[in-house]
């Protein structure tokens, strides 16, 4: 068995935006407001991909435990981290990755730690990413403006078909609530900068989890997500859903309306008791406030209650947060109630495959703590070209009009961070 070793070094240059730059171009980001953490490069760890996801997250997590500490610049055991991307639905396969070059800038201290086989290889991989750290461009470019093509699968009044079709299935079965999506596919005449899209979702989005996976060559999903799908840190056990929308576009608009619509406390509700039964069986008391709060974006406002609680002890001990985030995803915030019914509600009217579009992005360690959002709020970049999906929870007492308005509201805050100034794509939105 190959041997890892891990080396931790102090950083003194603490440039977040460079950092996030380079972990958008080149690796993967996970960044709130407290903490920035980068992953450059991947190491061959054995992941045993037959096996189902909880499994391959311990076995990761008992890999990372292993990995031998070389001197460093501070005496403390550093966080060893995986990160994970996960699809909306079980079938797209899941992304795990060991970064061989962890950055972490946090409150409580910032290093990198490279790891690799030899010691030489340490020192080298510390010295390229610093390199490559100091020649990541910061600096603020025009914004492209030369789109190609523009295609939204809404067009023709297909999503206004769609959400009817939803209303009459939850007025005549067990359905009670479904997210349906929309997606644009835009074409640009260059390739567009990650980095880039992702210093400005930060900016405009500052409450948000910043977040970047490439999940092959050339294609990346990153976004900012308001939405909070499972951390755990020791025992404690925190989950923070939204559900229940108003565009703050609209004019007249006033987040009271949200407290006072029944349409959205009841979209709200669904999820909220989803997710308190899902975790149940894994801890030893949960609070649920009982009257959800205000979550006010860019664009947009939201329902939101933040779950707490403390994760039971089992035979091998607290689940690891993995096992957590498959209890519950996808949760009703971005599937339905019930879960089944509302999943082949969506399979057979959107005329798209989701793939990582409502999944999971997050990080573990090896103790099996970590945070997880959901992947929503963002694109997927291929080059010059992107994709861009938003969804909106249809309930009794939605409207086609309301529910395609909502829609428009989140991909045009999408799409402004993307194309900043481009009107001609956000006009071609029906």
């Amino acid at each position: 068995m190959t041997t890892y070793l891990a080396k931790r070094t102090l950083l003194t240059d603490l440039d977040p935006q460079r950092w996030i730059r380079l972990g958008a171009q080149q690796g993967i980001v996970h960044a709130d407001e407290h903490s920035v953490r980068v992953g450059l490069g991947e190491i061959a760890w054995g992941d045993r991909e037959d096996e189902d996801l909880e499994s391959r997250s311990v076995h990761a997590s008992s890999f990372l435990s292993q990995v031998t500490m070389v001197e460093s610049s501070e005496p403390v055991n550093p966080e060893l981290r995986a990160h994970l991307a996960l699809g909306f639905l079980a079938s797209t396969p899941a992304r795990l990755v060991i970064p061989s070059v962890q950055i972490t800038l946090g409150p409580t201290g910032s290093h990198i730690v490279t790891i690799a086989t030899t010691e030489e290889e340490l020192s080298d991989r510390l010295n390229s990413t610093l390199d490559a750290y100091e020649a990541t461009d910061v600096t603020e470019r025009a914004p492209l403006n030369d789109v190609l093509s523009v295609q939204d699968s809404a067009a023709n009044g297909s999503y206004i078909n769609m959400v009817d079709d939803a209303l009459a299935l939850i007025a005549a079965t067990d359905l009670e609530k479904v997210v349906l999506a929309r997606r644009l596919r835009v074409t640009c005449a260059e390739e567009i900068d990650p980095g880039l899209i992702l210093e400005r979702m930060r900016r405009r989005e500052p409450s948000c989890t910043l977040y970047a996976f490439p999940l092959a060559a050339r294609l990346r999903m990153l976004g900012a997500s308001p939405e909070l799908l499972i951390e755990r840190d020791g025992s404690h056990v925190s989950s923070h859903p939204l559900a229940g929308t108003l565009s703050l576009k609209e004019p007249q608009s006033d987040t009271s309306q949200l407290t006072n619509s029944i349409k959205d406390l009841a979209e709200h509700q669904f999820v909220v008791a989803d997710i308190q039964l899902r975790l149940a069986p894994f801890v030893t008391e949960l609070e649920v406030p009982a009257t959800p709060s205000i979550v006010e974006l860019r664009s947009v406002a939201h329902l939101g209650t933040r779950i707490e609680g403390v994760c039971s002890e089992g035979a091998t001990g607290t689940a690891h947060v993995v096992e957590l985030l498959s209890a519950i995803h996808p949760t009703p915030a971005i599937g339905g109630v019930p879960r089944e019914s509302a999943l082949n509600v969506i399979t057979a009217h959107e005329p798209f495959s989701r793939d990582f579009f409502g999944g999971a992005f997050g990080w573990f360690d090896q103790e099996g703590n970590g945070e997880f959002v959901l992947g929503i709020r963002g694109i997927t970049l291929d080059g010059p070209s992107f994709s861009i999906t938003a969804g909106a929870g249809i309930v009794q007492g939605s409207t086609p009009e309301g529910e395609s308005r909502e829609t428009n509201a989140k991909l045009s805050s999408i799409l402004d961070a993307v194309l900043p100034g481009t009107p001609s794509v956000l006009e071609q939105i029906s």
